[in-house]
């Protein structure tokens, strides 16, 4: 085993590590917020090419033989179309947008998969050399197949992450602003490096392709669970994301006051916040990050992340917003309601209904 190949093996592996890793970060933070965007950008991190090296790195290591070519090139382009396709099905849920053009877009994106899947399949049993040559933990592409692959998806792809990427700065949150920055820098960075790791001739070239791919991935993690100490690096003002979107501490003070006031809502009410896209709590238009209850109550994220710390419930069907934590409800009390590190007085009901 040479130097090169070592490196194009080792480094693989230790990026199917990290992505895997991260998406059971993101699996587990679902079970905690039940939001199905958080499942696709677990199986986006892990649809990527380098499997094959990791895989054929990992049998040869233990078993003293690497992957056939067919297997190999298989394994480096069958998963890259499915994250893809979830990375169109939450642009069509996430970014508002002309409905004929979200599902213009998806449902293109769907016959290319299908296609590009298909087509692969059938080189790869037929006559594999047209897809490309593998050499232990590498593969050099052909043109006759990378350029039609890259034109069925590229266009799509940078045309959804200029339209997401200026939705998220439209808003007035600053850390929704910077979420949208680092979720398109790691989206660009691992599909530019990834096309790059196609032509790495030497020791230099892996390194710094495979490292901007790994530090694509944390990119992306730490977009959607954004450390506070970044938070404040980022927006330098050091203020909570929470008092940036509604203004000074005063108004603080009104807002929780508001949210700790339930009201009763019709069904039909429900459905008409929902299609509206508004708060049921502060009737205000939602952005990109919001909660959806199971019943279909839908809350703005800086409404729920309050519900969360002053009772834990929907405000339509009672059960908890975070199912980690109990439900807080009866007796009314002074509390010091704690929102995202802020300690706010107010009047607040308490007992424990679930753990």
């Amino acid at each position: 085993m040479t130097q090169l190949e070592f490196l194009q093996g080792s480094l693989a592996l230790v990026f199917v590590v990290a992505t895997v890793i991260l998406g059971l970060k993101f699996v587990f933070k679902y079970f905690q917020y039940r939001r199905f965007e958080l499942i696709l950008m677990a199986i986006m991190l892990n649809s990527h090419h380098l499997w094959a090296g990791a895989i054929s790195f990992v049998t040869y290591i233990f078993l003293g033989f690497a992957l056939s070519p067919p297997i190999y090139l298989f394994l480096v382009y069958a998963f890259m179309p499915i994250g893809f396709m979830c990375w169109f099905y939450m642009f069509y849920h996430l970014v508002k947008i002309k409905k004929i053009v979200s599902k213009t877009i998806l449902w293109y994106n769907v016959v290319a998969v299908v296609i590009t899947e298909s087509l692969l399949i059938y080189f790869v049993i037929t006559d594999y050399m047209i897809v490309g040559t593998v050499a232990k933990f590498d593969m050099q592409t052909t043109m006759i197949f990378i350029i039609p692959y890259i034109s069925a998806f590229l266009p799509f792809l940078l045309a959804t992450y200029i339209l997401f990427f200026r939705h998220c700065q439209k808003s007035e949150d600053q850390k929704i602003q910077w979420m949208g920055k680092l979720i398109i820098f790691g989206l660009v960075f691992r599909l530019f490096s990834s096309m790059g790791d196609a032509f790495a001739l030497n020791e230099i070239d892996v390194i710094i392709i495979r490292t901007l791919v790994i530090i694509s991935s944390f990119l992306l993690y730490i977009a959607w669970f954004m450390p506070k100490f970044v938070e404040d690096w980022l927006i330098k003002a050091k203020r909570e994301d929470f008092e940036n979107s509604i203004g000074k501490k005063d108004k603080v003070k009104d807002f929780l006051k508001i949210v700790s006031v339930r009201r009763e809502f019709t069904q039909g009410e429900v459905i008409s916040y929902r299609k509206q896209n508004k708060c049921l709590v502060c009737k205000q238009k939602t952005t990109l990050f919001k909660y959806i209850c199971d019943c279909g109550a839908l809350y703005c994220n800086r409404c729920a992340k309050a519900l969360i710390q002053i009772e834990n419930m929907c405000w339509v069907c009672n059960i908890p917003i975070d199912k980690l934590k109990p439900v807080i409800f009866n007796e009314m009390e002074e509390k010091g309601v704690k929102i995202d590190g802020k300690e706010i007085n107010l009047k607040s009901k308490k007992t424990i209904l679930n753990k």
